[in-house]
């Protein structure tokens, strides 16, 4: 490694160096390690390139489901929930019976490693939320139910800081290896919920109607968002910080 001196900076590549920038300091380096050209055709490379296409893979299933997913995770992921994401899709695209090494993909059955992955680890919602949430999906019939006991909210969900309610989010969406553009997720969001009720409230129930195509899975999330009443208008409290949302369910 050495550094650049003189007037004209220089950042990218040229022929066997790499031009860069790092702590405000311009070095530069020799390139090391086999060219695309070497891996692609290069048997000795083999296995490298099938890590590298099933990275890939990987990675575009992972940016498709959180884009489809949005509207949910927004304000309720914590910093680090894409790399877990990565990690658990790997474990699903590895899990795939049928296809060799490189050329495995993302199928229903292997999504149900995503179960119980929560999208803030440091507040989970099995631990915001202390009642019981029922989930249950006829996969022939493609009818489902979320249904939530009656509670009382003082009791059953955590409050933190100023918030002063809490709003349930449900949320379902089909996945796998083929799915089509237009597919969205289903949402549901109850009422805002005071915080301070000691009385019990109505169960909740969210019932949905959806049949996946052969091979996909259905994935069911529940949340939970907190927020503060301020002059009758509802404010998320810190930004999000403590909402959380879990992969509870998944069918295939």
């Amino acid at each position: 490694m050495a550094r650049q001196i003189g007037i004209i900076k220089i950042k990218g590549s040229f022929g066997d160096l790499s031009f860069y920038e790092s702590a405000g300091v311009q070095l530069v380096r020799k390139k090391t390690g086999a060219t695309k050209k070497q891996i692609e055709t290069d048997s000795r490379f083999q296995r490298t390139k099938e890590n590298a296409q099933e990275f890939g893979r990987t990675m575009k299933s992972c940016k498709l489901l959180k884009q489809r997913l949005q509207d949910i995770l927004f304000q309720c992921t914590d910093k680090s929930f894409f790399n877990r994401l990565v990690s658990r899709m790997s474990m699903v695209l590895k899990s795939d019976p049928v296809h060799r090494r490189g050329e495995r993909i993302v199928t229903g059955r292997g999504l149900e490693l995503l179960g119980g992955l929560e999208t803030n680890r440091n507040f989970k919602f099995k631990d915001q939320v202390l009642t019981d949430i029922h989930v249950s999906f006829d996969v022939t019939k493609g009818a489902g139910i979320v249904a939530v006991p009656a509670f009382i909210p003082a009791q059953r969900i955590r409050r933190y800081e100023t918030s002063t309610h809490a709003q349930m989010v449900f949320a379902v969406i089909e996945f796998g290896a083929t799915i089509p553009a237009q597919i969205e997720p289903i949402v549901w969001r109850s009422d805002h919920h005071a915080l301070s009720n000691v009385r019990p409230i109505p169960g909740i129930k969210f019932s949905f109607g959806w049949i996946p195509k052969l091979g996909n899975a259905l994935i069911v999330l529940v949340g939970v968002c907190y927020f503060e009443q301020i002059a009758g208008s509802y404010f998320p409290v810190v930004k999000g910080k403590y909402n959380a949302v879990v992969f509870d369910k998944i069918y295939c």
